[in-house]
Parts: C-alpha cells; structure tokens; sequence
C-alpha cells in the first residue's frame, strides 16, 4: 500500500531454515506477518490464486463529488495455481463445520471458507514465550465459491479462552 513504514514481516529464505524450521512453520513459529499480508494472502487463494495490489480507497472526489482518480483492481502475480487455489478454498469451507475449529464463524445465508489461529506471544527481547499469553484470530471470506468480502478478527490476550475458534470465530460471525 502506498503509506510510509509498512513491514515486510519475516519470511526467511529456504537456506536459512534449521533442522526444526519444518516443523516450526506450519505451525506458525518463526515468522510473521502483518493483518494486510495475511488478508492479501487468503485473498489470493479466494481469487483463484491471484495476488492483487491492495489499496485504502476506491476513488478520490473533489468538493463537488466528482472523481477525480478512480483505482482499478490490479493483478501483482499468480502465487498458486487456479486448482491448487480451489483445493485451498475446499479445505478451509471445512473449518467452519461442526467438524472443523471455527463452527462458530458459520453465517446462516452464505458458506464461509477461513482459518483458525491461536498464537502464543513472544517476551520482547527475549527468545521465548510469555506463559499463557497468546493472540487469537480468525480470517474468512465470504460467499466462499464466489467471494466478496475478506474479514480478519485479531484478539489479542483474549479473556474468554484462547483459541481462535473459541475467541475469535465469533466476533467474525457477529461482523460479517
């Protein structure tokens, strides 16, 4: 986006992972992402695999309504294929089922593909963990075959419990 400080997050190069980061990763450990990354992320799986240029607003008006400049979607790259893309949108239609760990994001008219998440914080300056300190999230789109809308529920320390699923699923059922 075209505003001053955003962080590229952290994505080491595949040279530099450790004999644990294959295991740490999938689970989240050892990176991080801004909420704009990760929407932009489930976003290009929602648009059949297509990465899009994100922008704050659709247009710019002067005093008397009149357009000024107008922003058009805009394609970065393809970063999955069309049929992996499908099969990611499969799978995550399932995790808002009573099988799945976000039940509670379900919306009663519209089918809601997303993904759970349940992060324990880091100690600042510190290599570890604070005990019993996590953030929990939730993002999804909705229709999920044909979407339009991408929302990202981020709690941080939550009071409730600490999962996404249990935390977060349903604010994002409350939003959407």
């Amino acid at each position: 986006i075209p505003l001053p400080f955003e962080s590229p997050g952290i994505s080491h190069r595949l040279e530099k992972w450790s004999k644990v980061s294959i295991a740490q990763i999938p689970m989240g450990q050892g990176v991080a992402v801004t909420r704009l990354q990760m929407v932009m992320a489930m976003s290009a799986i929602a648009n059949h695999g297509r990465l899009m240029r994100p922008f704050l607003v659709s247009q710019l008006e002067d005093r008397d309504g009149r357009i000024i400049v107008q922003y058009k979607p805009e394609p970065v790259r393809q970063v999955v294929s069309e049929a992996t893309a499908q099969q990611m949108v499969q799978a995550l239609k399932t995790v808002v089922t009573k099988e799945g760990t976000a039940e509670k994001a379900a919306l009663d008219d519209y089918t809601v593909a997303g993904k759970t998440g349940t992060a324990q914080k880091i100690i600042e300056g510190i290599a570890g963990y604070a005990p019993g300190k996590y953030i929990a999230s939730f993002i999804g789109f909705f229709p999920a075959d044909k979407p339009e809308l991408c929302i990202s529920i981020v709690l941080e320390e939550p009071k409730q419990g600490h999962y996404g699923g249990q935390t977060a699923a349903p604010v994002f059922h409350d939003f959407a």
